[in-house]
């Protein structure tokens, strides 16, 4: 056999060989590919020290067996630090913390009203002194069509009846109400002008938002929609500087994503007050704020109530 020819066939053998092992790997990565489970659409929450897998599923919204059973969790009471918990449909990595903080503080700004504005019962021994009292007062009142100057009787006057006939006098307000916070437009005010860019309820892309989205200029004034009383002030993780407000009759006003704050826990507020500036937007000279309205811890459409 020629040299030449000896050459170019351990050259062929050397390339056949190179082949084979590219082949090989192909095929083993795409015999591995076909054993890869790829989650849906959500976001992985990486578990700090002390969560439970109780507090991550209130946080997100979603049931604990949901997470349970998507995340293979055996012993939903011990979890890892450090580890993942996959959350469906989750568009965003929330901080547990400050959002179960947040709820509690509405929750409890909510209940604290209402255990205030409770009247005190009356006990068995005033209701019977009452029930007494009215019984005498009942004995002393004049009886109507009976003259008591003469002890007799007197022909009624039809005029005089028709004219002094008692109307029905309109019963008091519930206690803890306000005409002013009855439900309905112009219940609340505008906490600043400008154009809604964003409304209430579910998006064209699915998403569900419990605010509307005010655009305006950058640094504009926001105030407090109604009186009340500040329960929150504080930056919140994916909500920026955050205010709340707790007003009558279970309500609360709820502003996020604001370029400052100037107001504090506990203080008292009326209504047209200043409560911080919009933040910034993408646009140069823009600002925006998020708001939302609240009763009994349930988002309402804001638009129902401002005027």
């Amino acid at each position: 056999m020629p040299p030449g020819a000896a050459v170019l066939k351990k050259l062929a053998m050397r390339c056949l060989a190179v082949l084979m092992a590219l082949l090989s790997l192909f095929l083993f990565a795409c015999a591995g590919q076909k054993n890869v489970v790829r989650p849906g659409k959500g976001v992985y929450h990486p578990v700090k020290k002390g969560e439970t897998l109780s507090q991550i599923a209130l946080a997100y919204e979603v049931s604990q067996r949901k997470l349970a059973d998507v995340n293979n969790i055996r012993r939903p009471d011990h979890l890892e630090a450090g580890s993942a918990v996959f959350v469906p449909d989750a568009v965003r990595v929330l901080d547990v913390d400050k959002v179960l903080q947040a709820k509690a503080a509405v929750d409890k700004a909510e209940k604290g009203p209402a255990k205030k504005g409770r009247e005190k019962k009356p006990s068995a021994a005033a209701g019977v002194k009452e029930r007494k009292q009215a019984e005498l007062s009942r004995e002393d009142t004049p009886k109507p069509g009976v003259d008591h100057r003469k002890g007799g009787a007197v022909k009624p006057d039809k005029e005089k009846n028709r004219d002094a006939s008692p109307t029905a006098a309109p019963p008091p307000p519930l206690p803890g109400t306000s005409v002013s916070m009855t439900p309905g437009k112009g219940s609340f005010a505008w906490p600043v002008r400008g154009r809604v860019t964003s409304r209430f309820g579910r998006q064209p892309n699915g998403m569900v938002f419990n605010h509307i989205r005010i655009t305006t200029r950058d640094h504009a004034q926001i105030v407090a929609a109604a009186s009340g009383t500040v329960i929150f002030s504080a930056p919140l993780r994916d909500f920026g500087e955050t205010v709340i407000i707790k007003h009558d009759d279970d309500f609360a006003t709820v502003y996020t994503h604001l370029g400052s704050r100037s107001v504090r826990a506990d203080s008292r507020i009326k209504k047209g007050e200043i409560v911080g500036q919009t933040g910034k937007s993408d646009k140069k000279g823009e600002g925006y704020m998020n708001f939302e309205i609240r009763r009994h811890n349930k988002a309402l459409d804001p638009l129902l109530f401002l005027p």
